[in-house]
């Protein structure tokens, strides 16, 4: 009888803390985790947006200072990313983990070959070095957008799901 008792308060308490669980997991909980993720995306947006920046100015020392700024904020990114807890399961952290991991390929590869090109030829590029300047950067805006386009559908799948909205998604792509 007292095993029945025990199995009995066990399986209430498994009912009430799977319930608190899920009845934590509201539209409001949603959005601020949502906007949490914004913040760790913006703030690698903005890093690599300085290192464009410094590339447009052909300024050798600040390209690479940025290049690291970059790199130190995807670096921290991911484990900010990491940190956060689970929301209705793992996916929003693995879709926000392959946005980032696309900031950090454009930076290591495509941004830095711009970056090299200035660096090498003291800013005084010919025809086919701004053809080579074009190609890596217009490869870097095509993974960007692959990835912002993935990223943007699974937000606002979530979003929808959870009852809010993001932006004008909706307007702008139809799935």
């Amino acid at each position: 009888m007292k095993r029945k008792i025990k199995n009995i308060v066990a399986l209430f308490l498994y009912a009430y803390l799977s319930y608190s669980v899920l009845y934590a997991q509201d539209t409001n909980s949603a959005v601020k985790y949502n906007d949490e993720m914004m913040k760790i995306q913006t703030s690698v947006d903005d890093a690599l947006g300085k290192f464009v920046g410094a590339l447009d100015a052909f300024d050798n020392d600040l390209m690479k200072i940025e290049k690291e700024n970059s790199l130190k904020a995807i670096k921290k990114a991911n484990k900010d990313v990491s940190a956060m807890g689970k929301f209705d399961g793992t996916e929003y952290k693995k879709e926000m983990k392959v946005f980032l991991k696309m900031y950090k390929e454009i930076t290591e590869n495509d941004l830095t070959k711009i970056m090299n090109l200035i660096i090498e030829k003291g800013g005084d590029l010919t025809g086919s070095d701004w053809d080579a300047y074009d190609s890596y950067f217009e490869s870097a805006l095509m993974k960007y957008d692959d990835a912002f386009n993935r990223f943007n559908k699974f937000q606002y799948e979530f979003a929808t799901k959870w009852g809010f909205t993001v932006g004008t998604f909706e307007e702008e792509y139809e799935y």
